[in-house]
């Protein structure tokens, strides 16, 4: 999609197509991201950042899209205090800053799935200015949700997935699956996945994983991606490659 020469959209229940969005569709696409980030803060946001941001989202969106779920809930847990910039000097993703990026990549990708996104009440973001900007559809909650604790919202959309984006824990340690489904199972559909995006090394979630799904489906995505091992020599493209190993971060119970 936004930086590989194959995507995936999903269109109804079945049926997947990849597309290729056109050089100076890109350009644009990047340039209105960079206008709804710059300035926030004070913060001089750079084409190349956006670039190195969506390298984490479109793995994610290709995997949901993939997975054909239909009304996702992404739990997000980006904070600006936290982060004391978006990308490193390689403008590489810092923690989970590149994985935000995914309500944007998924507005972008134009698939009849919905996306939702968990909005703090009194929390300061750049990604929560930049979500409003893009008309991204959001339920209210009172603080960053974390692994161990209760969430509360209100909405009638009853979700097939729930993504939680680099969510910590209130403790460090091991959590079961099954536990953290229970907190979000008033909102979602009886049969629904919980997927965890964690890059971290402070907690540990356990369960019984649907690899068997997940690594079916990024067999044939890496081969539509269209890249190589020469593209891989590129500094940014080695991201890349190390996000195409979706089990590594990514895992779906």
């Amino acid at each position: 999609m936004l930086l590989f020469k194959g995507h995936p959209e999903s269109v109804g229940k079945t049926k997947r197509v990849y597309k290729a969005i056109p050089m100076d569709t890109k350009q644009k696409i990047i340039e209105e991201v960079r206008h709804g980030m710059h300035g926030y803060k004070g913060y001089q946001m750079r084409g190349k950042e956006i670039t190195g941001l969506f390298m984490d989202a479109v793995h994610i969106e290709a995997m949901l899209t993939l997975m054909n779920y239909k009304r996702i809930l992404v739990v997000t847990s980006y904070e600006d205090s936290k982060y004391s910039a978006l990308t490193d000097e390689g403008f590489n993703p810092v923690l989970h800053a590149g994985d935000h990026m995914l309500p944007i990549v998924h507005h972008y990708n134009n698939n009849d799935s919905k996306m939702y996104v968990t909005k703090v009440k009194s929390g300061e973001s750049i990604y929560s200015q930049l979500y409003e900007k893009f008309d991204i559809s959001s339920v209210n909650v009172d603080s960053y949700y974390t692994l161990g604790s209760e969430f509360k919202t209100k909405t009638t959309v009853k979700f097939d997935a729930v993504v939680l984006l680099g969510t910590e824990a209130q403790q460090m340690g091991k959590y079961q699956a099954s536990d953290i489904k229970k907190v979000f199972a008033p909102y979602c559909k009886e049969e629904f996945d919980l997927i965890d995006i964690y890059r971290g090394e402070a907690r540990t979630l356990r369960g019984v994983k649907k690899e068997k799904d997940l690594m079916q489906h990024r067999h044939g995505y890496k081969n539509v991606v269209g890249l190589t091992s020469w593209d891989f020599k590129n500094p940014l493209y080695v991201r890349a490659g190390d996000n195409l190993a979706w089990t590594k971060w990514m895992s779906i119970y």
